[in-house]
């Protein structure tokens, strides 16, 4: 069982019941936390994204502990909500500036690369 707890600071706990200890990611420089979510491709990475007040997304690597990528200005407003489609390699991100984007995990480095989006 997972627990995460993130409370529009700039930092987030995830922990899990088997774990002894606490992991915390700090968020600093990107602005509160607004956004969470978890990826769950079979045979990929343990990734966490988080989105930020200030419309960047970062990219956590569970098993290293540590930040994986930085998508910069992913939007132009605060990012609203994540999610990562199952089992896919794909990460949808939406935010106030009114735009919704679709973010694609196939590069060789692993970062996300802008797909499509959509503005209303």
């Amino acid at each position: 069982m997972l627990l995460l707890l993130a409370v529009q600071t700039e930092r987030f706990i995830f922990t899990t019941f088997f774990m002894t200890k606490l992991i915390t990611f700090t968020h600093s420089a990107r602005g509160s936390v607004t956004a969470l979510s978890f990826s769950t491709v079979k045979n990929g990475l343990p990734l966490l994204a988080s989105g930020g007040s200030c419309g960047v997304i970062s990219i956590w690597n569970l098993e290293k502990r540590r930040l994986h990528s930085v998508v910069r200005e992913a939007h132009d407003s605060v990012i609203i909500s994540l999610h990562f489609l199952a089992n896919e390699p794909i990460l949808m991100s939406s935010s106030a500036d009114n735009s919704i984007k679709m973010w694609i995990f196939d590069t060789s480095d692993g970062d996300p690369r802008l797909l499509c989006f959509g503005r209303a």
